[in-house]
Parts: structure tokens; C-alpha cells; sequence
């Protein structure tokens, strides 16, 4: 994949070739109005690469009714779950800026524009996150327990394993870094956006943190969950480090980049 060239940004012209990568799954009640809210912030040769797990609804049958040509719809052949349905929407992404998408959220105007503006600023910047609003079945503004007492942000290692402070729907990483970030642990309880960032961290990565709502998360019956326990959250942080400690053996076995520290 190429890296970002170094004239993408003249006269307020953004990156020249953007890929959202989203991951669908029985989602044609709020798909389209993502879409919608995305489509009408990217250009000509931009692209959403979409990959379907098997939706038993007409979710596929949405998208593909948008008739944009900036759409490529992947359609698994059995279900593989949200981890591997968002790693083949990064396999497939062709652009320079991959953002990552939820299928029921809602993108502000600007959103697309800031980002790219923040990478620009920041040459050595890998990820650029955001903050976010919860909105509900509506689009309205809503109070959520889990999600409006959100972590503040911190960058580094122990402050993410411990709590991650990244929502993946918020975040856009380089396309040039996909190879540090890619496969995602399967054997281990991890989730993409914790992994993305952790790696990104013992890489000696950075992140650029704007912090401003350039995301309505949408909360409603079918994404509602609970806070973890104790037991679980502690669990999932063991398998995140876990997960760490084989990935740092095996790139130190192949020499293939540095680990921070090193």
C-alpha cells in the first residue's frame, strides 16, 4: 500500500484517495443513513469498502440499492464475527487514509476534512482519533452510562491496555502502518481497536487526539450491552498482553521493525 505523497494537501484540497472500511451485519435499519452522512463527504475517487457477515436481513440489498460506484460491497460466505469481517474491510481498502466505520452511527459534516487535516499537520502521526457524542434509535443527543463518562484521553501503552481510550468507530490510521496492525489476534480476546492502538504504541507510533464530537454513536436495543465485571474486564487485558507479548516475539524473530525501547 503507498504512504501518503507529500503534495496531498494544496489550496485546502484533503487527501486525494480516502477508504472507509466498514464492518455490516443485519443492519438495513440505520445503514443508509451512515452512508448517507459519509458519501456526501468524500470525492470522486474515494471509496467505502463495505464487507457483509452474512446479514440475514436486506442489508446488502440497501447498500447495493445506493447505486454509488464509491461503494464495494464484500459478501463473507459464513459468519466470522465484527474482528475479521473489520480486517477484511482493511485487507480490501485501496486508500492512503482508512477510516473506520460502525454501520449505524452518523459522520458530522467535517468530520472526513478535519481528519485529513489533522494527519497532514502531523507527519509522524499514525492514528488520528476523536471524540464522540451518543446519540439514540432517533439521532437525538441521549445521556449513556457506559459511553458518556468515556475515558479521557491518554496516549501510551499502560494507560490503553488498562482502559481503552480510543473508540474504534472514531479512529483513521495510515494504510502504510496496516502491515504493523494486521492479522488481528484470533486466538486471543482482543478487539480490533484495542489492538490497533496497543500496537501502534510498542511500535513507537503516535496519535493525534482531536477533541471534538466528530462522531454521533448511535446507541439502541441491538448494541446495548453492560459494563463488564471485574473478572472479564481483567481477563480481556490479560489476552491483550497476551496477544502482545507473541506479537513482540515474533517481530523481534523476523527483524522486521523496531519495538519501542529498542
Amino acid at each position: 500500500m503507498s504512504s501518503i505523497q507529500d503534495n496531498r494537501w494544496e489550496s485546502g484540497h484533503r487527501c486525494p484517495r480516502i477508504s472507509v472500511c466498514m464492518a455490516a451485519y443485519n443492519g438495513e435499519r440505520y445503514i443508509q443513513v451512515q452512508l448517507a452522512s459519509i458519501l456526501e463527504q468524500l470525492n470522486s475517487d474515494d471509496e467505502i469498502v463495505i464487507v457483509d457477515d452474512c446479514s440475514s436481513d436486506r442489508t446488502c440489498e440497501l447498500i447495493s440499492g445506493m447505486g454509488d460506484n464509491r461503494i464495494r460491497l464484500i459478501q463473507h460466505k459464513k459468519n466470522a464475527g465484527a474482528k475479521k469481517t473489520f480486517e477484511d474491510a482493511i485487507r480490501n481498502a485501496l486508500g492512503e487514509i482508512l477510516f473506520l466505520s460502525d454501520q449505524d452511527d452518523i459522520w458530522p459534516p467535517g468530520k472526513v476534512d478535519k481528519v485529513c487535516q489533522a494527519f497532514d499537520r502531523n507527519r509522524d502521526v499514525q492514528i488520528v482519533a476523536t471524540s464522540f457524542k451518543v446519540i439514540d434509535n432517533d439521532g437525538e443527543f441521549t445521556y449513556d452510562s457506559v459511553y458518556s463518562n468515556w475515558p479521557r484521553f491518554r496516549p501510551g501503552l499502560i494507560a490503553n491496555i488498562w482502559s481503552n481510550r480510543v473508540l474504534g468507530s472514531t479512529m483513521a490510521i495510515r494504510s502504510s502502518d496496516v502491515y504493523k496492525i494486521l492479522p488481528f489476534p484470533a486466538k486471543y480476546w482482543v478487539e480490533h481497536d484495542a489492538w490497533i492502538m496497543a500496537v501502534n504504541s510498542i511500535t513507537g507510533g503516535k496519535v493525534a487526539y482531536l477533541d471534538e464530537p466528530l462522531l454521533f454513536y448511535r446507541r439502541h436495543r441491538q448494541n446495548l450491552s453492560t459494563p463488564l465485571s471485574w473478572r472479564l474486564r481483567i481477563k480481556k487485558r490479560v489476552h491483550l498482553v497476551a496477544a502482545l507479548i507473541v506479537y513482540s516475539l515474533q517481530v523481534r524473530k523476523r527483524g522486521s521493525m523496531p519495538l519501542l525501547g529498542d
